[in-house]
């Protein structure tokens, strides 16, 4: 019995957003942006892809390999900047939308974890 090699992807960085679309974080992969924010590994993966807009309130970007991004660029950096840069078109929320979105994934994130240990609202 021959047991084939798997290949795995590298770990590719991905650039945090705020509601605000302003860079706030740059992490090594998507498990770091979700140990970091507390979201979903595929949700985050999916936003960070274009197939969802957000996850858990942030913007995510994978780092594209031709374009240089710094740690002087934190707290600068703007969303619609980066996928100018990237060639990419991509649909944004308004900040009030966002920050409800984050409130949403919170309450259920806070639910399900009364759930897990026996507590009631």
């Amino acid at each position: 019995m021959k047991i084939e090699k798997q290949k795995y992807k590298s770990s590719q960085s991905v650039l945090i957003f705020n509601p605000l679309q302003v860079l706030i974080a740059i992490v090594r992969s998507v498990n770091s942006a979700a140990e970091l924010t507390g979201g979903n590994i595929q949700s985050i993966s999916f936003a960070s892809t274009g197939k969802h807009v957000t996850s858990g309130g942030y913007y995510f970007r994978y780092i594209y390999p031709n374009i240089q991004i710094n740690i002087g660029q934190l707290n600068v950096l703007k969303l619609k900047e980066y996928d100018q840069m990237c060639g990419e078109e991509r649909t944004y929320y308004k900040k009030k939308y966002i920050y409800f979105l984050k409130q949403q994934y919170q309450r259920k994130m806070m639910k399900k974890w009364n759930e897990q240990n026996g507590k009631s609202e």
